[in-house]
């Protein structure tokens, strides 16, 4: 299964350090994840039902069961799960995309050509820096293994993300790797290391936008500035720590040696 594959592939690469660190990266992503839907959700039930206290604390309530009721159930139930809502989701946007065209293509239009240049520039260098990660974990195992191939991996994610939303993107990646030449279980574990450096590339992108469109955020009173700095910061420790958790042996020995002192 998806779960036991995944966690062979990481004790592949990393030996029993790697079931740890796969454990402490799903916890992290699991998070994030439940905080950035709520999140999303917030503002589509207080278009839908109202702002007010009782739609809001409702759909509370029932993001906490199904929490609940995720970390009981069968793992494989849980998936099956997400793949449906993740289908449904996937339905919803692409029809929801047509009426918004035009309003998309009047947003672009109105960003000067200047800008446009700019921030095509940032996102290649984005997409760049993402491929060199990839390149770089994955010649630890196919040393042949070139910057082309790095950057159709890389573009293959992104293609997972908006064909799938995100459903599809490790698959795919993994199977472009087995491609290559490599195990497709080995293929899944690199792609789980680079994914943690993909976060660093994130990290050092919102570095130059913040840089940029600072000025601009205190300017406008946004009340994104309140929390923004404290969050980056949260952001980038979690980013780091877990890129020194993969690449010094030190840290991972006391990784190790902290998870042996846990119950089984």
């Amino acid at each position: 299964e998806g779960m036991d594959l995944l966690q062979a592939a990481m004790r592949y690469h990393l030996g029993e350090f790697g079931v740890v660190f796969i454990a402490v990266i799903l916890w992290l992503f699991s998070f994030s994840t439940f905080l950035g839907i709520l999140f999303y959700a917030r503002p589509n039930v207080a278009y839908l039902f109202g702002d007010n206290w009782l739609s809001q604390t409702l759909y509370k309530v029932l993001a906490l069961a199904m929490l609940f009721v995720g970390g009981l159930a069968a793992y494989q139930f849980v998936w099956d799960l997400g793949d449906v809502g993740v289908g449904l989701m996937t339905i919803f946007n692409m029809v929801a995309l047509f009426p918004l065209a035009p309003r998309a293509l009047d947003a672009l239009r109105a960003v000067p050509p200047r800008s446009l240049a700019l921030l095509a520039a940032l996102e290649a260098g984005y997409q760049l820096l993402d491929a060199l990660a990839c390149r770089t974990v994955v010649r630890t195992r196919a040393p042949g293994f070139g910057l082309r191939q790095a950057w159709e991996v890389v573009h293959l994610n992104i293609f997972g993300d908006i064909a799938s939303c995100g459903a599809a993107s490790a698959p795919m990646q993994s199977y472009a790797l087995h491609r290559c030449g490599l195990p497709v279980g080995a293929g899944l574990g690199l792609m789980t290391l680079r994914y943690v450096f993909h976060k660093l590339s994130v990290m050092l992108y919102a570095s130059a936008l913040l840089a940029a469109q600072w000025p601009w955020l205190k300017e406008s009173g946004s009340a994104a500035t309140r929390y923004l700095a404290l969050a980056y910061l949260v952001s980038a420790a979690i980013s780091v720590g877990l890129a020194l958790l993969c690449t010094w042996g030190r840290l991972q020995r006391l990784a190790l040696r902290l998870a042996a002192r846990l119950p089984d």
